[in-house]
């Protein structure tokens, strides 16, 4: 399955600027409506930006944020440059109106 096809994401929603922003309100309203449960694993980098046709770094920027805000974890499997990103449990304490998660939800 493709990264923008998993989250349906439509590329062509995509901004001219202003994509990091986009990307991290996809995915946050992805995992607060439910298209991403806690443990669902999110598409790889590469994979969603080659999908979007946008650069990787705006992946990389938005799942930092998103992990920033507790709304998806951050998992180092056990090859040591693996670095997977998944939805937290996190997100059943997020509200759509707000990045705030509830205190001490990891």
């Amino acid at each position: 399955m493709r990264g923008a096809d998993f989250l349906q994401l439509d590329p062509a929603a995509a901004p001219a600027r202003g994509l990091t922003d986009w990307l991290t309100a996809e995915v946050r309203a992805a995992v607060l409506d439910g298209r991403l449960a806690a443990g669902d694993r999110l598409p790889a980098t590469r994979a969603l930006a080659g999908d979007l046709g946008i650069a990787r770094g705006v992946v990389v920027e938005a799942y930092q944020r998103l992990v920033d805000e507790g709304l998806v974890a951050a998992r180092t499997e056990s090859a040591p440059r693996d670095r997977s990103v998944w939805a937290s449990s996190a997100s059943a304490c997020a509200t759509p109106d707000t990045t705030r998660t509830c205190s001490g939800a990891t």
